[in-house]
C-alpha cells in the first residue's frame, strides 16, 4: 500500500487555520481513488449547498462556452476596449458614451455578481458527479468554465465603479466592487486548482491597484481611509494557500497515473501519455516521486523570506529521472503567489502612511513610526524577508518591494515584479507611469 507515506509525510508539517484539512491519498493502482469526491470535500469544507455560489454562476453567465460568455458580459470600459497596460482612472459618461452604454449594460449583472461572490464557495457538482461515475475520466478533466467570465466581470466591476455621479467617484459603489472581488478571490482560493489560484491572485491585483489609484485621485477621504484598511486586513492574501495549490496538482497527477489511458480530448498532443510510465512499477514509483516533491515543495514555503530561491524550487522536479514527475513544477505559480501577498502587504501600508499624514501633517521619516501591528502584518517584504524599502524625499516618498531579484534597485518599476531576475523593483507609490 501507498497510502500511508504521503499522509504521514504531509500531515506532519504543520497546518494553517486555513488549509484545506486533508491531502489527497495515494492509489494503489488495485482500487481506484475517486480524486473528483476528494475535491469536493476540499471545497465544501463544513459548508451546506446554500453557500455554494456555483448555482449562481451558472444562472449569471450561462456557462455553456466560456469565451462566448465573456463576449456576451457587455463591460466597455477602460480595461475591457483600451490597450494593455491602462491605468484606472474616473470617468466621465458624456465623454464615453461607449462605457455608458456598457454600464447601463451590465449593471444588474454587477448586482447578481455581488450576491455569488458573497458565499463562501464555488463547486460544480454535476462535474464532480459525472467525473465520479465514469471509471476513465480523470480530475484534469474538472473543467472550471466559470474562471473566465469570472475574471471579466471582476475587471467590468471596478470599470463601472469609475464612472463619475455628481463630479466625483461614488464611495460605497466603489467599495462594493472591491469588496465584492476580494471575496471572490477568496472564494475561489478554496478550490485547489493552480489556475484558479491564479485567477483570484489576477483579481486581488487589479482590485490592490484600483485602490492605490483611488489614493491618486483622492477617491476617499480622510475620515473614510481607515474604513479601507479594515476592508484589506480581512483580506489578507495568505502564502498559506501554497499547500493547497500542491494538493490539487497532485491529486490532478496521480489521477493520470491511476486511469486506465489518457483521454484523448485531455492529451491531443500526447504529452501526458507519452511521459507516463508504461508499467505499474513505474507509475508506482512516479507516485512516491510525486508525493516526495510535495513535501518537499511545502518546505521550501517555510524557508524565511530571501532564502527562498525560485531555481531551487524548479529544481525539485524539472532535472527528475521521471520525466512524468517533471510536470510537477509549479515555480512560477509560488512567485506569483508571493507577489500577490506583497501586493496586499504593500497596499495596506500606503493607506497606513497616508493616515499617518492625514493625523500628523506630514510623511513617517521612516516605516517604524507607523503602529506595530500594522508592521508586524504588512512591513515585510515577503520576497526579501525585510521591510518594504520607503524613502521619503522631499514633501514626496517613494514605497516599492524589491521584487524578484530581491535587491533593491533604486525604485525602478517593472509591472511585471522584474521577471527574468532583472534588475528592477514593483513601486507602489508614486504611481508609475
Amino acid at each position: 500500500m501507498l497510502a500511508a507515506p504521503l499522509c504521514l509525510l504531509l500531515s506532519g508539517l504543520a497546518l494553517q487555520a486555513d488549509e484545506k484539512p486533508s491531502p489527497p491519498p495515494m492509489p494503489d493502482f488495485k482500487t481506484r481513488v475517486d480524486y473528483a469526491a476528494w475535491l469536493a470535500k476540499q471545497v465544501r469544507g463544513a459548508d451546506g449547498p446554500e453557500r455554494n455560489a456555483a448555482p449562481l454562476y451558472e444562472e449569471i453567465f450561462k456557462l455553456g462556452d466560456s469565451k462566448k460568455a465573456v463576449e456576451e458580459l457587455g463591460f466597455a470600459g477602460f480595461r475591457t476596449t483600451a490597450q494593455p497596460g491602462v491605468r484606472a482612472a474616473p470617468w466621465d459618461a458624456a465623454e464615453h458614451q461607449d462605457w455608458e452604454a456598457g454600464y447601463q449594460k451590465t449593471r444588474a449583472l454587477v448586482k447578481s455578481y455581488r450576491e455569488a461572490a458573497a458565499r463562501p464557495y464555488v463547486l460544480f457538482e454535476d462535474n464532480v458527479k459525472q467525473i465520479s461515475d465514469d471509471p476513465k475520466a480523470c480530475l484534469v478533466q474538472f473543467m472550471l468554465p466559470h474562471l473566465p467570465p469570472i475574471r471579466a466581470c471582476a475587471k467590468g466591476a471596478l470599470e463601472n465603479a469609475w464612472r463619475l455621479e455628481n463630479g466625483a467617484v461614488p464611495v460605497d459603489p466603489f467599495l462594493l466592487a472591491c469588496e465584492a472581488n476580494l471575496n471572490v478571490a477568496r472564494q475561489l482560493s478554496r478550490d485547489p486548482f493552480v489556475i484558479s489560484h491564479l485567477v483570484a491572485i489576477s483579481i486581488q491585483a487589479i482590485t490592490y491597484e484600483d485602490l492605490r489609484l483611488a489614493l491618486k485621485h483622492d477617491v476617499f477621504s480622510k475620515a473614510q481611509r481607515p474604513r479601507i484598511t479594515r476592508l484589506l486586513d480581512r483580506y489578507a492574501n495568505p502564502l498559506s494557500h501554497w499547500r493547497s495549490m500542491i494538493e490539487g496538482e497532485l491529486a490532478s497527477l496521480l489521477d493520470l497515473l491511476q486511469v486506465p489511458e489518457i483521454p484523448a480530448d485531455l492529451d491531443a498532443e500526447g504529452m501526458f501519455a507519452k511521459s507516463r510510465p508504461s508499467d505499474e512499477p513505474g507509475r508506482k514509483a512516479a507516485a512516491s516521486a510525486l508525493a516526495a516533491a510535495a513535501v518537499r515543495m511545502i518546505a521550501f514555503a517555510e524557508l524565511p523570506a530571501g532564502h527562498q530561491k525560485i531555481s531551487e524550487l524548479a529544481a525539485i522536479t524539472n532535472q527528475h529521472e521521471i520525466e512524468f514527475v517533471r510536470m510537477f513544477e509549479l515555480s512560477r505559480a509560488f512567485a506569483l503567489l508571493r507577489r500577490g501577498v506583497a501586493a496586499q502587504r504593500g497596499t495596506r501600508l500606503l493607506y497606513e502612511i497616508f493616515i499617518y499624514r492625514d493625523r500628523n501633517g506630514h510623511w513617517p521619516v521612516s516605516l517604524n513610526e507607523l503602529p506595530k501591528a500594522v508592521l508586524d502584518n504588512a512591513g515585510t517584504d515577503p520576497i526579501s524577508g525585510e521591510r518594504f524599502v520607503y524613502r521619503v524625499e522631499g514633501d514626496r516618498f517613494k514605497l516599492y518591494s524589491v521584487a524578484e531579484n530581491g535587491v533593491d534597485d533604486g525604485g525602478q518599476h517593472d509591472p511585471k515584479w522584474g521577471d527574468g531576475d532583472s534588475a528592477v523593483d514593483f513601486v507602489f507609490w508614486p504611481i508609475p507611469e
